[in-house]
């Protein structure tokens, strides 16, 4: 029996070849495939777990209080308190606070932007006559505006005609700088506003490790008590030290040939005495507001310089936000803290501490894909994206008139400063806290798709949102805001480690306590920042980042689907692959199980001898599949247990075989009919083979269809997946974590249905032997049946491929919408896997086709004389 065994292995030896290996892949892939979609399930629920928590887990604010793209696509802005109006009282709080498992509850509330304590910047002295002056500005990144007039002060050597001590006489622009330029270079500094906001030092340093001490007092209590003030409270501000709004400064430094003796000359044309004691104007700035001053500046200022210099400077770095200390400019650029020497003085102007703006939110509007946002206004030249309103008193008004001292309710009290790090780490989770540092804004370039980091402007209403520059107490809130001041609070449970199913569920109850307060509350835990395209009125296109709501349960649910998908598709495109492979086993024995009928063999033995030589095949398979999976697990260091997988995927595919030997060898499927009438009826060779070749091609066809549902499916899938998932930062490092077994999945199944064509054609050629032959005997050469049979491949396979493609495109369409590319993608998919199928089938038809060759013939003889002795 063994040796009649072989003998008929042998004589289908390329056949059983291609079944072996197939085999062999699905027994190395598929474990390989559970395997990797087990540990990328798993690993991507361990990242979830370990980076999907933030800072915080709810994000509590009054009802009505959301952003209008809130509902509609579920992110929230990271400043999300800027344009905040109140509404949570402190009762509210404390009963939050105090809340079982409440662990952290942190308010904020938003105060609005103010310009604080304003100082000067200086000029390094002149060495000779010379023309200074300076334009301030500010920009967004990508345009610059300027603030304010242009300052310039002239610089003449002086003839010391009345003080020996003063090198040079001054000539200045404006009445601003009648103190400034005197012996030196000096210029106010502009208005900056900086947005202020309130919080619980204790529950704000349990959040973010930030230790702030209001226990102190500054200029502010002293002009509190200078100016009577008993009525106002003192508000204690300490300074956030980060990036706020920006300022540059261009300097231009030309000297000038002016002596002592023309300087001399100049002031006798100009009327001014040279002793103090005569009657007379001694100095130029005395006549500043007469019309000759004006006609003498011009001219000065029209002499041709000696030599220009230009310095632009960054003061970016240099301010405080609520108390600016005096600077100085070196003639090399540098900036450094003024020095007063007598000669130098630093100004400390607190007339405007009490003057703030609040601001509205941005508004977007929906523009095709995108979101445009349009400028409201412009406040000198800067345009403001936001609605801004103007509040307080100016202290100079109250220091004249005593009765408008009743509309001061407070004084800011600049007193002390925090810094946060000053590079913010990009965060996989999100928690936005509103106040300190946000993701940094960008400009992106359509051309060149480069990416500009914007800043915000100097404003109130720039479209850069602003992180709090200045914070202060609930209690100080209440004073400024009335009796709600609270825009949000920032919710930390307690009891929670990772961001479990359990610590999620836990979230959510917390969060329905809260809401019975009757306040909004968002859940936090699990979100994720996401990059947001928006076109900004005279900017262009710009990049924000929000905050993802629910960006992991999204994450987790799409991979979910994606592999649950690919999984199911794999091995139902193994399993008809069996299936197709024992149903040709049986049709190409069919010539053998009558020949052993004739030979009178009982159904028993010839059952035995089939049985014996699948089985044989299959523990060949099964061995040959082990030392693969050994080395590929050693390989790639799989932490599963592959063999494991191996044994049970090896079980499944013996049930199979076995249940087919049992069932399936002896039922007979040759029907007639319908089938044989409309063969009748068609005119067409190639129709009329199709429909009687029907059962042969019906698994294939099948299989066709499957493999190209999968390919195509799974590819869009996978992208979509990718593009879903990768708008957040989390969704992008769980995609780059992701497995690539999923694309190998997809390349095995070509590969398994390639041997699967390869048999049924192989199959049909040696079931048409005799039709070959009759063609032949009519003349018919070798091409012409080749063009035959490829024709009839080629229509099956078309409309099998082309019905996967259709039912790909219908799975997509009911998850998602089809685009043109889906479209484009699906054609090129089609187009890939029909020229797989015709090269192969063209291969194999050239190879296989025309009369058996003698040494085959041997075979078969030899089998015969093994089943003759056998017999005997």
């Amino acid at each position: 029996m063994n040796k009649l065994v072989f003998s008929s292995l042998k004589t289908k030896l390329f056949i059983n070849i291609l079944f072996i290996v197939a085999l062999v892949i699905i027994l190395v892939f598929q474990p390989l495939a559970i395997t990797s979609i087990i540990s990328s399930h798993q690993q991507i629920k361990s990242d979830i777990t370990h980076y999907s928590r933030g800072s915080y887990d709810l994000l509590v604010r009054p009802n009505g209080l959301k952003h209008p793209l809130e509902d509609e696509l579920g992110i929230v802005p990271e400043n999300y308190i800027g344009f905040g109006e109140g509404g949570i009282s402190t009762d509210q709080w404390t009963e939050i606070k105090e809340m079982t498992d409440v662990e952290i509850a942190a308010p904020v509330a938003s105060l609005g932007y103010f310009t604080g304590i304003r100082s000067n910047i200086g000029i390094e002295s002149p060495e000779q006559s010379e023309r200074v002056s300076i334009q301030f500005s500010t920009t967004d990144g990508v345009n610059h505006y300027p603030v304010g007039k242009r300052y310039e002060c002239i610089f003449l050597e002086s003839p010391k005609l009345i003080n020996d001590f003063i090198d040079f006489e001054t000539l200045v622009s404006n009445n601003e700088l009648l103190n400034s330029c005197t012996e030196v270079a000096m210029f106010p500094l502009p208005q900056t506003y900086n947005l202020l906001v309130g919080i619980d030092p204790t529950e704000e340093q349990k959040l973010t490790g930030l230790l702030f001490d209001f226990g102190k007092s500054g200029w502010g209590s002293t002009v509190k008590t200078d100016l009577g003030l008993s009525k106002a409270s003192v508000v204690p501000i300490i300074e956030i030290v980060s990036e706020g709004g920006s300022l540059e400064a261009e300097l231009e430094i030309d000297s000038i040939e002016m002596r002592a003796e023309d300087t001399k000359k100049i002031r006798e044309q100009f009327g001014l005495v040279n002793n103090p004691n005569d009657i007379g104007p001694t100095e130029f700035y005395e006549k500043l507001y007469s019309p000759e001053y004006q006609d003498l500046f011009s001219k000065l200022s029209a002499i041709p310089e000696t030599n220009e210099k230009i310095i632009k400077i960054d003061l970016g770095s240099n301010l405080n936000n609520f108390h600016q200390e005096a600077l100085m400019v070196l003639r090399d650029g540098t900036v450094n803290n003024m020095v007063p020497d007598g000669i130098y003085t630093g100004t400390i102007d607190l007339n405007s501490v009490t003057e703030y703006y609040v601001s509205g939110q941005l508004k977007y509007e929906k523009a095709g894909d995108t979101y445009k946002v349009k400028k409201i206004n412009e406040v000198k030249g800067i345009p403001i994206y936001r609605n801004i309103e103007e509040k307080g008193f100016n202290l100079q008004e109250v220091s004249i008139d005593d009765s408008k001292k009743s509309n001061i309710s407070f004084i800011p009290d600049p007193i002390g400063k925090v810094e946060v790090d000053k590079e913010k780490q990009q965060q996989l989770a999100s928690s936005p806290l509103g106040i300190y540092q946000f993701a940094p804004v960008y400009y992106k370039d359509i051309k060149s798709e480069k990416l500009v980091k914007m800043k915000p402007t100097i404003t109130p209403g720039s479209f850069v949102s602003v992180p709090a520059q200045g914070v202060t107490t609930i209690e100080a809130a209440n004073v400024i805001k009335g009796r709600e001041p609270i825009d949000a609070i920032r919710v930390r449970v307690g009891g929670i480690d990772h961001y479990t199913e359990e610590a999620a569920s836990k979230i959510k109850k917390v969060a329905k306590e809260i809401e019975e307060l009757d306040l909004q509350v968002t859940i936090i835990a699990g979100a994720s920042p996401q990059k947001l395209e928006i076109e900004v009125e005279d900017v262009g296109l710009v990049q924000e980042s929000w905050t993802t709501l629910g960006a992991s349960g999204s994450i987790v649910g799409q991979w979910n689907l994606t592999n649950l998908i690919l999984s199911a598709f794999f091995f139902i495109v193994t399993i008809i692959y069996i299936l197709n492979r024992l149903f040709f086993w049986k049709i190409d024995r069919q010539k053998d199980i009558s020949l052993f009928i004739q030979l009178g063999w009982s159904k028993q033995s010839i059952y035995k001898l089939f049985r014996t030589e699948l089985f044989l095949l299959y523990f060949i398979s099964f061995l040959v599949s082990y030392p693969v999976l050994l080395y590929l697990k050693i390989w790639m260091d799989f932490e599963w247990d592959l063999f494991l997988l191996h044994s049970f995927v090896g079980v499944i595919l013996f049930v199979i075989f076995f249940v087919y030997i049992k069932v399936g060898l002896w039922v007979s499927g040759d029907s007639k009919g319908v089938k044989y009438r409309i063969i009748r009826r068609s005119r067409l060779l190639v129709i009329k083979n199709l429909f009687y070749l029907a059962k042969y091609i019906r698994l294939p066809f099948i299989q066709m269809i499957l493999v190209s549902t999968l390919s195509t499916f799974v590819y869009l899938l996978i992208n979509e997946t990718v593009n879903i998932t990768s708008v957040t930062l989390l969704g992008d490092f769980i995609n780059v974590q992701a497995n690539k077994w999923h694309y190998i999945l997809v390349a095995s199944s070509y590969v398994i249905t390639g041997f699967a064509l390869i048999e049924t054609l192989i199959s049909l050629i040696n079931v048409r032997e005799k039709e070959i032959r009759i063609y032949r005997t009519l003349g018919w050469k070798k091409l012409n049946v080749l063009k035959l049979f490829l024709s009839e491949v080629a229509i099956w396979s078309s409309i099998s491929i082309a019905l996967g493609v259709l039912l790909s495109l219908t799975l997509y369409g009911m998850l998602f919408s089809l685009t043109y590319k889906v479209l484009l993608i699906s054609v090129f998919s089609f187009i890939c896997f029909y020229v797989f199928v015709l090269l192969i089938s063209y291969i194999v038809v050239m190879r296989f086709i025309g009369t058996k060759s003698a040494s085959e013939n041997v075979k078969v003889v030899s089998v015969v004389n093994d089943l003759i002795t056998q017999k005997k």
